[in-house]
């Protein structure tokens, strides 16, 4: 994986955690969307990406390629510049 995209990762996992619950929906549906497509054309199925727990929904980034990673950056990357815009 390239110094870029693992930068990305590294700004996703940082910054999650201020999601609200509008902008996780929104990251849900990324990750199903790629999830969808990939089970059509390869073996990657949504248990290889997803576990659900008490503890909420666990992403595996690793198991996501460059495009779908470079999107949930763009979502987390435009909510976090709304959160820190004063106003």
């Amino acid at each position: 994986m390239n110094n870029s995209i693992s930068k990305k990762i590294t700004y996703i996992l940082e910054n999650i955690q201020y999601m609200n619950k509008d902008t996780k929906v929104v990251l849900l549906n990324i990750i199903m969307n790629y999830i969808d497509n990939e089970e059509e054309e390869s073996d990657i199925v949504e248990t290889d990406v997803l576990t659900y727990s008490t503890n909420g929904t666990h992403i595996n980034l690793d198991k996501l390629d460059k495009r779908t990673i470079e999107y949930i950056y763009d979502v987390i990357h435009r909510r976090m510049t709304i959160l820190n815009t004063k106003k």
